[in-house]
């Protein structure tokens, strides 16, 4: 079974199921175990980002345990080491060099990096190891061909979550607040007409901020004034809570929209988000939906293995991330089966993965050998309001791929 949550951090890999007949994932059942699949994650689970993306490692020991469970990937059982970097770019550096060079990974797994995705990717491409799948949430996602994100764009994400908010309530006049700690946040400000253009509203107010203030009372008189009627918010989702609050303490309740894995399952219940309402574009299926395949067997999965532990948007953009590694393996066959599972063979299985969409979870990705991953356009929608969480349009992308 796989490590519970709490191991985050501690470098401790989840262990195999023992025994030597176990079901294979792809086609005929296995007559023997092979060697471990020793796969890292790395991401920022604690602090303030932490608090919005750490259910990251919860999707992603769910995904390991449903597949340990089948009997690996070809044969192969899953071993993952998930460990912290505090948001921190020297950490960061260090946990995926020890992950490469000591703990023999062979990928970096679902990297929920949204502040220190440079540092990752320094030491990555030193060791020429890729990164299958992870938050999504910097540009330079699509800058590496060692990256291999499993979702949208992140600004086409953040535009739908806009964009919905204008489907859903007619919002047009739109505020954007873009944080100064983050790389994706001067992209948020240089794409922001852009944003508005394709959510078909009309950019009336601009600011930036810091994701640590304690009160965002001036920005949101300001955003009054203006007549804005959606804000999006470039930022973690307790600064978005906190906006919330200091909006309504002006008696102004504007909409709110901001990154799809901003909210996790403690923030939702916030009384001040829920009564603004929140808009999100996420970069790949909701996770509370189960209206196609893909998300059908998360849906099943969460329910044998999340042992009770609360799932969001970021569990199952995880869970998208390993089903995608898994994917591209069994797009190599059972030829795997016979030898351990070197990083030449992910970057193979990777290339033969064209318009895989996982079951209905992630938009089409295709991967050229040396090229730069293509970003697509469509999104999925999903809204905080008073009944919580939901997803209006279901499995169903919107925009276009």
């Amino acid at each position: 079974a796989a490590p519970p949550a709490s191991a985050a951090g501690k470098g401790k890999p989840g262990a195999a199921k023992p025994g030597a007949a176990v079901a294979g994932t792809a086609s005929s059942p296995c007559t023997q175990q092979g060697a471990p699949l020793i796969l890292g994650q790395n991401g920022t689970f604690s602090g303030l980002v932490g608090a919005s993306i750490g259910a990251n490692r919860i999707g992603l020991a769910i995904w390991q345990k449903a597949v340990n469970a089948a009997g690996g990937i070809q044969c192969h059982p899953i071993q993952i080491f998930q460990v912290d970097d505090g948001a921190s770019p020297a950490q960061a550096a260090s946990n995926v060099s020890d992950l490469i060079y000591n703990k023999k990974a062979v990928a970096i797994l679902d990297a929920a990096v949204p502040l220190t995705l440079d540092a990752v990717r320094s030491v990555i491409n030193k060791a020429n190891v890729p990164v299958v799948g992870g938050d999504i949430s910097d540009p330079g996602w699509f800058e590496d061909p060692l990256l291999f994100p499993q979702g949208t764009g992140p600004i086409e994400g953040f535009t739908g979550g806009i964009a919905l908010g204008n489907k859903l309530k007619g919002f047009t006049k739109l505020g954007i607040l873009y944080c100064v700690e983050a790389a994706i946040c001067a992209t948020i400000h240089k794409e922001e007409e852009r944003m508005a253009a394709n959510s078909n509203t009309t950019l009336a107010y601009s600011q930036s901020i810091s994701l640590t203030q304690s009160s965002y009372t001036s920005e949101c008189q300001n955003a009054k004034n203006a007549g804005v009627q959606i804000i999006y918010m470039g930022a973690d989702g307790s600064a978005l809570t906190r906006l919330a609050s200091s909006c309504a303490s002006l008696g102004y309740f504007p909409g709110l929209s901001g990154p799809g894995i901003a909210i996790s399952p403690a923030l939702s219940k916030s009384e001040a988000l829920k009564k603004a309402g929140v808009y999100l574009g996420t970069i790949a299926a909701p996770f509370n939906t189960s209206d196609n395949p893909g998300t059908a067997e998360w849906t099943e999965a969460v329910k044998k293995y999340a042992s009770g532990q609360p799932v969001d948007q970021s569990a199952s953009n995880a869970w998208a991330a390993g089903k995608m590694l898994q994917a591209a393996l069994n797009a190599v066959g059972p030829s795997l089966r016979e030898r351990a599972i070197t990083t030449q063979d992910i970057f193979d299985g990777l290339y033969k993965l064209k318009n895989e969409t996982l079951g209905g979870l992630v938009p089409p990705r295709t991967f050229v050998k040396g090229e730069l991953p293509k970003r697509v356009g469509c999104y999925w929608g999903l809204i905080l309001d008073g009944n919580g969480f939901s997803a209006p349009y279901g499995g169903r992308r919107l925009g276009t791929c």
